[in-house]
């Protein structure tokens, strides 16, 4: 079985590696974890590192892995089955994940307009500054420049509010339908008195992640992990 998650997360786990000065430190992926100190009902999957599939990128913040063979999860329905290819412009989404590592929680985010995100962004980045910084200078403030880079780091991926930043990494994000629609990576955030400032948080759409795939020519990890990524909503009769 193959599973998604931030290329950053990836790289921390090889820093704690070499914080531990040991390189064989299993990682694993837990199922049913529902809250912190949970020990029961809680199925754990080591990655199968000897056969990684190779495919990620560091720009998209997006990394595959492939798991041991686990019966516990063999006839369990993938969160990659309900991805679909929807790149929202506006409206709400729904973001499930565990807050500084505690009790899973879900919240449902206003989409920042791609329209707008960047001049937003600017306005929190400058009000951000003025509040937490007695006589800022100026330099501190948000520049063209500045924006030109945060627009370009942040192209691919979708601008929401949330309070669920810290420990959100990977968490799925999905659409009003139950689509899964973008990957949580990481915020705009700012160093302030007494901690982070998060400006503006980002999912990596999966539109972007799958045509990364497919000009690597990874079409098989593709209908592998995605097998219904173009299937289009149904109509429904009443």
């Amino acid at each position: 079985m193959l599973g998604i998650t931030n290329y950053h997360v990836y790289m921390l786990i090889n820093t704690e590696r070499e914080k531990q000065q040991n390189p064989n430190l299993p990682i694993t992926v837990s199922f049913d974890y529902l809250r912190s100190g949970q020990t029961e009902h809680v199925v754990t999957v080591e990655v199968d590192e000897e056969q990684d599939p190779q495919l990620g990128d560091s720009r998209l913040d997006y990394k595959v892995l492939r798991l041991k063979e686990c019966e516990s999860i063999q006839d369990r329905v993938p969160l990659g089955s309900i991805v679909r290819n929807r790149q929202l412009q506006e409206g709400l989404v729904i973001i499930v994940g565990h807050p500084e590592g505690n009790e899973m929680e879900e919240e449902t985010c206003v989409v920042v307009s791609s329209y707008s995100w960047r001049e937003k962004l600017k306005q929190r980045h400058n009000k951000c500054i003025e509040r937490h910084i007695n006589n800022p200078n100026p330099s501190l403030h948000m520049t063209n420049d500045q924006l030109l880079r945060s627009a370009e780091k942040y192209k691919d991926c979708l601008p929401y509010d949330t309070m669920l930043f810290t420990g959100a990494s990977g968490s799925p994000v999905f659409n009003l339908n139950g689509d899964i629609v973008a990957m949580h990576t990481q915020g705009y955030t700012l160093n302030v008195e007494g901690g982070q400032c998060s400006l503006m948080e980002f999912g990596v759409h999966f539109k972007a992640i799958w045509e990364d795939m497919k000009s690597k020519e990874r079409h098989h990890d593709v209908e592998q992990l995605f097998p219904n990524y173009n299937l289009e909503d149904m109509d429904i009769d009443d």
